[in-house]
């Protein structure tokens, strides 16, 4: 779905900026792990998690917010932002806008 949307903001001459916090992915040991899921075991690896959503964001413009805080999140296994972590994300990425700009336009300063 992203490169479908990539592709179209560079038909239509617009910046695509992704943005993910560094507690977006749910925590999974770097080492293969076996899990069990209802009806099945599956066998995941943080690492590889990481290198694929790399993988994926490398042609756009990427920010991935880091330092979120404990408790930012609606749970340990449900990495959804919940208020505080929205806040965080955001002033993050005002400060990110604010210094690179979109499109070469800088952001004006408070």
């Amino acid at each position: 779905m992203l490169s479908e949307i990539a592709k179209v903001c560079r038909e239509h001459g617009a910046d695509l900026v992704v943005f993910y916090h560094d507690r977006a992915l749910p925590e999974v040991p770097d080492e293969p792990t076996q899990f069990s899921v209802p009806g099945q075991c599956v066998t995941l690896s943080g690492a590889s998690a990481r290198a694929l959503v790399e993988e994926v964001l490398s042609p756009s413009q990427t920010l991935v917010v880091r330092g979120v805080p404990e408790g930012a999140t609606v749970s340990r296994r449900d990495p959804h932002l919940n208020a505080a972590g929205t806040k965080y994300v955001m002033d993050e990425l005002a400060r990110w806008l604010a210094t690179r700009g979109v499109g070469g336009l800088r952001m004006p300063r408070d």
